[in-house]
């Protein structure tokens, strides 16, 4: 990892760079949401045309929250459990294994595209030895053979389910809930979803329309997952990520927008952070 590295990435690839903007963003901040500085370091090892994905200010803070939130609820687990196994999902770009710092007795394994994690590899903090790297779409069966059995698993996806077709994300989710819930010891999975509104609104989301990127996966009913062997524990909606410490933060725009999402029901749920049981 030395010096400015070229990336190419296209559609949904792309995206990944825009949420480390966010975040990098966030980090430079006097008092960050979640003070990502190690975002702020990778994008400075990252020559690319960033700025065309259009990351402004307001839509940092947003990018910073849901990532805390989702930290927030990964944190519990990682107290309770110190020899837990973290299968990180569609990790492309994030941090999260040098935010959340697990035990020594952790083991993390982030899973991504090959050419996702040549890029990680090439502008992200070394791994160490307790941090794995499997280059493999997240749909595959065969990646799963490499990641340890008997011990209690966190699940954690961010940015990943709503670019999935319902079909194989509902069979990711179906395999990972045998093998870690039903034969297995038990555990967690923590990820964000859009509803099908927020499927069909998708052009209105700056970072996805730039990149060209297509979202494919709409979640209207968490409890509808539960049939593939999951249990419901938490729902967050917007309400919950726009904490009153944040809350003078937001600009007017972002304002007015809490304020209607949280006036309309189906605006309140287009985007939500959801916790299971494995």
């Amino acid at each position: 990892m030395t010096g400015v590295q070229r990336v190419s990435l296209q559609g949904e690839q792309l995206t990944m760079l825009g949420t480390l903007a966010g975040r990098a963003l966030d980090a430079g901040l006097d008092e960050p949401v979640l003070g990502d500085r190690w975002a702020a370091e990778a994008l400075s090892r990252v020559d690319a045309d960033v700025d065309r994905l259009g990351v402004d200010a307001d839509l940092a803070l947003s990018i910073a929250l849901r990532a805390r939130l989702v930290d927030r609820w990964c944190r519990p687990f990682l107290d309770e459990h110190p020899d837990a196994v973290v299968l990180h999902l569609g990790c492309g770009l994030d941090t999260r294994y040098q935010r959340l710092r697990p035990g020594p007795e952790v083991d993390w394994y982030e899973v991504d595209q090959p050419d996702v994690m040549d890029v990680r590899a090439r502008v992200l903090p070394p791994a160490d030895e307790h941090q794995h790297a499997v280059a493999a779409d997240v749909t595959g069966r065969e990646w799963l053979d490499e990641v340890p059995y008997g011990r209690p698993t966190l699940v954690v996806a961010e940015g990943l389910t709503m670019y999935l077709r319902p079909e194989t994300g509902a069979a990711l989710l179906t395999r990972l809930s045998d093998r870690f819930g039903r034969q297995g010891p038990g555990g967690e999975a923590v990820f964000d979803t859009y509803s099908t509104l927020g499927i069909r609104l998708q052009v209105l989301n700056r970072v996805v329309r730039r990149s060209r990127a297509v979202l494919g996966w709409g979640i209207d009913d968490p409890h509808a997952l539960e049939a593939l062997g999951m249990t419901l524990l938490q729902v967050a909606g917007v309400e919950d990520m726009v904490t009153e410490d944040v809350r003078d933060r937001l600009s007017p725009k972002m304002r007015r927008q809490l304020k209607v999402a949280l006036a309309v029901p189906a605006f309140r749920t287009m985007g939500r952070v959801l916790r299971y049981r494995l």
